[in-house]
């Protein structure tokens, strides 16, 4: 029906459905890693503030005595900083000076020359690792990163114990005093050397500071990839659900996905597309008014609706009624937006043959064979930014598939319903349309009941009215008009439209049951009356035959075999719209044709008579 990426439109239908999910799972991918670097950098900064935090009165102060019987060995330090998680290596400076009663001139100047040995090979190590970790971060390395962060904290570990050597030799201490201060600094129990730092901010060096300004870097980096990626993908989809040349266009009568169409897609050229044809089954049969029923069709294998139709279109049954072929063209009641069912909504007409067919033999469970979609009679939402539905009848049922997609979809836009029924019983759809005006508030409904005598409490009474029109819908000359009923209403409201300002081309109407047909002429078995009548050629068909007085082109043409396909024979579907070669007709309802196809000098066979020779591509 519409020209897509692939010849093949299921594969495509499941390309834009994987491509879909590929989208929803990286926007999941993306939050959760968002959370994570997010929870990263809090937990990095709560232990970075714990880590620096200012021990406790009871912690700064050191033992009042220290006995040399006590286990102050080499061995009882280092089991205690590995048991505290460091990374520690033993050292030969510090330990050696738990020993020593005092210091002599010679060995602090020994202490000292080690001591400055110390923070010249941190500070070396500390550039080695700086320059490995800005390497590692551009390269996008998450494990050279951590190694190379490891490796500046302890070389600012050995700078920083170094230095503390230093300034307890400048301050005079005594061998032990000197480890003991080197000791606390490595278990963070001397605060002193933090908080004398002019850098700090909130109780952090400038090391976490810019660990911290990495962090959100490369979160920053790895979220912009992700939304990059997503972006792709959307440009992906779109470029999937977007319609391609001629070349590529599915084949007839092929299943189109939904989301290859979109509903700012020119309604005319969706109407044009070739439909699809197949079985459906009715799945259910709802009784709307005493002589009105819908019937809901669904997908013989309970899958989605195989085809694409807008609010407004209609289908045609194509039946076999006591051994003949008959067709007939009846309106999608229900919304595209519900792709698992769709409903008819049909009134028993007198003598009806295909209403009588359906009311009384159609049973749940049958399969019945229908073409679709077709039509011009259709409403989005993005055609107008406010719309007016007017309806008799049963020519609610275009219009309520309007109402039912505009609700669905959440359209934010004015909806005036003017709608008219016999009265109360024959009001079709009159609790949905009821709950629908609670749920939308967008939605006006006005109903008039034309077989009372006055107003009910919620209805008015009569017709419809030029003054009804004009005190129910304000600035009706600047809005667009769907209008759906009888010919005889629908020629009377239009008249009552256009001298309430409304332009003729903002007025839309389809009819519904335009004429009395002669059965007689019905009859395909009974020919036509061979007289004087002037006759009709079929070019394509090479054939030709009398055309009498009162006898339309299509039932010329069924006298003598041409098949001419029809739905409605009332004017307003469409399908029997033919060229009109050579000769003039006239059409009592030419609702179906638009102003270029009438240019072109198409017809509509069900509607053309004519009382000279006519020529007819069929």
């Amino acid at each position: 029906m519409v020209g897509n990426l692939v010849l093949d439109p299921v594969s495509l239908n499941i390309e834009v459905h994987e491509s879909r999910f590929a989208m929803r799972t990286r926007i999941k991918a993306t939050r959760l890693t968002c959370r994570l670097c997010v929870f990263s950098c809090i937990a990095f900064l709560i232990s970075s503030s714990f880590a620096q935090a200012p021990p406790s009165q009871s912690e700064e102060q050191p033992p009042n005595n220290v006995d040399s019987e006590k286990p102050t060995s080499q061995e009882m330090k280092d089991d205690m900083l590995r048991l505290m998680g460091q990374n520690y290596t033993p050292r030969e400076l510090y330990p050696s000076l738990m020993q020593l009663p005092d210091l002599s001139p010679q060995k602090r100047a020994e202490i000292k020359r080690l001591a400055r040995q110390r923070m010249e090979d941190g500070l070396k190590i500390f550039t080695e690792s700086r320059a490995e970790l800005a390497a590692a971060t551009e390269s996008n390395d998450l494990r050279g990163m951590q190694h190379a962060a490891a490796d500046m904290r302890a070389a600012i570990a050995r700078y920083e114990s170094g230095l503390a050597a230093l300034h307890a030799l400048e301050d005079g201490e005594g061998p032990q005093e000197i480890a003991l201060s080197w000791f606390r600094h490595e278990l963070n129990l001397d605060s002193s050397t933090a908080t004398g730092q002019a850098a700090i901010v909130s109780g952090m060096t400038p090391f976490h500071i810019t660990l911290c300004v990495l962090l959100v870097v490369f979160a920053s980096a790895m979220v912009w990839m992700y939304c990059l990626r997503m972006r792709r993908a959307a440009a992906l989809l779109h470029k999937l659900s977007q319609p391609t040349s001629s070349s590529n266009a599915a084949p007839k009568g092929a299943a189109v996905p939904i989301a290859s169409l979109s509903t700012k897609q020119d309604s005319a050229t969706v109407a044009k597309q070739a439909p699809w044809s197949g079985a459906l089954r009715v799945a259910s049969i709802y009784s709307e008014t005493p002589n009105v029923k819908t019937f809901r069709f669904v997908e013989p294998a309970n899958g989605v609706i195989p085809f694409h139709y807008l609010p407004g279109q209609f289908l045609r049954l194509v039946l076999e009624i006591d051994g003949k072929p008959v067709k007939r063209a009846y309106t999608i009641a229900s919304t595209p937006t519900r792709n698992r069912y769709l409903e008819i909504t049909v009134k028993r007409e007198e003598h009806g043959l295909v209403s009588g067919y359906l009311h009384e033999r159609v049973n749940v469970g049958d399969v019945i064979n229908i073409t679709a979609p077709a039509g011009t009679f259709t409403f989005t939402g993005s055609e107008h930014d406010s719309i007016v539905l007017i309806g008799g009848g049963v020519g609610v049922t275009p219009l309520m598939s309007v109402v039912r997609e505009l609700t669905d979809i959440g359209w934010d836009k004015e909806i005036y319903f003017l709608l008219s029924c016999r009265n109360r019983d024959e009001f079709i759809f009159r609790e949905e349309l009821e709950y629908l005006q609670e749920r939308n508030p967008n939605l006006r409904l006005v109903v008039t009941l034309s077989r009372e005598p006055e107003d009910l409490k919620g209805f008015h009474h009569g017709r419809i009215t030029k003054e009804l029109i004009a005190n129910s819908i304000p600035g009706i000359a600047n809005r667009s008009v769907h209008l759906c009923g009888t010919p005889q209403m629908a020629d009377s409201i239009k008249e009552m439209l256009t001298e309430l300002g409304v332009p003729s081309s903002e007025i839309k109407i389809e009819a519904f049951g335009t004429i009395k047909r002669n059965p007689a002429a019905l009859d395909h078995e009974k020919p036509i009356p061979q007289t004087d009548a002037p006759r009709v050629t079929f070019s394509l068909s090479d054939k030709s035959g009398p055309l009498a007085e009162g006898v339309t082109i299509l039932e010329a043409a069924e006298a003598i075999g041409v098949d001419i396909d029809n739905a409605c024979r009332s004017g307003t579907c469409g399908s029997c719209m033919v060229k009109l070669m050579s000769g003039t007709v006239t059409m009592e309802v030419e609702d179906a044709l638009s102003p270029e196809e009438k240019d072109a000098g198409m017809i509509l066979a069900c509607q053309a008579k004519s009382d000279a020779e006519v020529i007819v591509e069929a």
